[in-house]
């Protein structure tokens, strides 16, 4: 999760920041006993089920399961990079960044002002370029929209912002590292775009960070983007992703599309939540960044063959991403038409019905594979069966996954496995193991250790666990060796260290499990729960040493063992 950032230091900012005090300055907190209460921001409720804990400096909403830190909660709720929070974090808690990340920072600093400059360049040559400004008229675009995403234009000459930047060999220098300029032989340099309207792409801070080019002559490169760069990777950004940003406060939807003038001239017809990407599919890397803003995706694609194929190819990469509550739909284009005329033809109000009854991912789904492999015969129904369980493995488990496996019983007549029934015995590559099947007392040591991690030194002798055979005991053992070398540790950052989502949901879901134990009585019930789960271990092994001595001579060690088990038994 940290990226370039020592996790020690997170830890320490961590520990730093008041977790309600972040929380309380953005929504209303009510105190219930040592929690703090409210309803929700991350899902629709009524009667509140957000926990804040300000001991342990995490939060957990008992309705849809979003748990955290400080840092999560706002990677969430304001909608920001994991490294914007931690700056901003870091100089509320007055704390310098690492060295290595000032340095790091320092390497692309001055990459940012001169595609400023060269933004600033273009857009005066745009001014200035009449056939440029008749293109942009005749494809129905104002000033004003040229000006809101800071189109500009570049002339049909190899040096124009070359001889621009003349006078300045460092800033012609940052721009060839952004791939603006290129370098020849003689240490000179050329204009890598000519005659095209420019289109500045811009990171979610806002800044320029490439451009994308579309050429008035006859070139066979109709799109040109900037190439790869340190700051610039296109298979990770979104073109309009901020302007949208900038228009709503939060994104109810996000429509995916192919071009910089389909965003463009959405946006000017009012659909303002329109995203595209830079020439490649869409990857999981841009799903993810989406549906940080928003959990309804429209993806919208030609209506022919081609098209239908790389919808296809956008539903698989958007399955494993498929988390309940998240939406996504695919609408198809008229023939011949793309966003940017058919909004022109049609207007908001009709585009955006079309929107709505863009086909839903799940029908999507299935219409295609019919497609592929009709259902004309039981071995066909066996094929089709088989060939969407490949699919549907990959969406996380839970109830949009259980729908599209019962959906898929329908179709075929063949009954599919009960996701939401397994029972798990451990956490690892699994779903959490729930807390209210968990034993009693292993529960409670669970719930106890989050509370006061010092408990763990009380855990000495762990030789009895290799008997126990609990849902839960690995992770617990963990735990105790986490807590013995941070006695200090709290829920917020183990959160941090830990990198399962369902492993880190289970934790916050114990820690916010009330177990009514008071203050002063942790240490007496942590022992008196180890001590039934150390009962537990004898009796298994009381059973297992009985069975073995009906099938086969017990070593006397065992049979030792056996005698004085079953006389503790007896005197217990």
């Amino acid at each position: 999760m940290s990226g370039r950032i020592p996790q020690h230091f997170i830890q320490d900012l961590i520990a730093r920041i008041d977790l309600v005090e972040i929380v309380q300055a953005r929504i209303a907190l009510k105190r219930r006993g040592h929690n703090y209460l409210a309803c929700c921001p991350f899902h629709q409720e009524k009667t509140p089920s957000f926990n804040v804990n300000q001991a342990k400096q995490f939060y957990y909403c008992f309705g849809c399961g979003a748990h955290g830190n400080v840092i999560s909660f706002l990677m969430e709720y304001e909608r920001h990079d994991f490294l914007d929070v931690v700056h901003d974090l870091a100089a509320q808690a007055g704390l310098s960044l690492p060295e290595g990340v000032d340095r790091q920072e320092n390497n692309t600093a001055e990459l940012y002002p001169c595609l400023e400059t060269a933004t600033q360049y273009y857009e005066q040559n745009l001014r200035q370029a009449d056939e440029a400004i008749n293109y942009l008229k005749k494809r129905g675009l104002t000033g004003q929209t040229a000006k809101r995403f800071r189109l500009g234009y570049v002339a049909d000459r190899w040096d124009g912002l070359t001889q621009h930047t003349q006078h300045d060999a460092n800033l012609q220098r940052h721009l060839a590292t952004n791939g603006l300029l290129i370098t020849k032989e003689n240490h000179h340099y050329y204009d890598r775009f000519r005659a095209r309207i420019m289109f500045p792409i811009r990171d979610l801070r806002g800044r320029i960070i490439a451009f994308g080019g579309r050429t008035l002559i006859n070139d066979p490169a109709k799109y040109l983007n900037s190439p790869e760069t340190p700051i610039f990777h296109k298979s990770n950004e979104l073109y309009g992703l901020y302007e949208a940003r900038q228009a709503h406060a939060h994104l109810t939807q996000v429509l995916i599309v192919e071009g910089y003038m389909d965003v463009v001239s959405l946006a000017q017809h009012g659909v303002n939540y329109a995203v595209a990407t830079l020439g490649t599919a869409t990857s999981a890397k841009h799903i993810q960044k989406l549906l940080r803003y928003t959990d309804q995706l429209v993806f919208c694609f030609d209506g022919d063959r081609a098209g239908r194929q790389a919808a296809w190819r956008a539903l698989t990469v958007a399955l494993p991403l498929m988390n309940d509550g998240v939406q996504a739909r695919f609408m198809f284009l008229p023939e011949n038409e793309d966003p940017d005329s058919l909004i022109q033809k049609i207007g908001k109000a009709a585009f955006e019905k079309l929107m709505q009854n863009a086909t839903p991912l799940s029908d999507f789904f299935f219409n295609e594979l019919k497609e592929q492999i009709p259902l004309l015969s039981l071995d066909s129904k066996a094929s089709f069966s088989k060939e969407a369980h490949r699919y549907l493995d990959t969406i996380p488990k839970g109830l949009f996954q259980q729908l599209m496996l019962d959906k898929l019983s329908e179709l075929v007549g063949i009954k599919t496995t009960e996701v939401l029934t397994e029972t798990p015995t451990t956490l690892t590559h699994s779903k959490p193991t729930k807390t209210t099947k968990l034993p009693a007392a292993l529960k409670l040591c669970l719930a106890l250790l989050l509370e006061k991690p010092s408990l763990a030194e009380l855990v000495q002798d762990l030789s009895y666990w290799d008997y126990l055979a609990l849902p839960a005991q690995k992770l617990f053992l963990e735990l105790v060796a986490q807590c013995k070398q941070k006695p200090h540790l709290t829920v917020g950052e183990l959160l941090l260290e830990t990198n399962d989502p369902i492993k880190s949901r289970f934790i916050a879901e114990l820690s916010a499990w009330s177990h009514q134990v008071k203050t002063e009585e942790l240490e007496t019930a942590f022992k008196d729960a180890l001590g039934r789960l150390e009962e537990l271990s004898r009796e298994q092994r009381i059973k297992e040493l009985i069975t073995k001595s009906k099938s086969s001579p017990l070593s006397d060690a065992e049979k030792e063992n056996l005698r004085l088990w079953l006389s503790t038994k007896s005197s217990t």
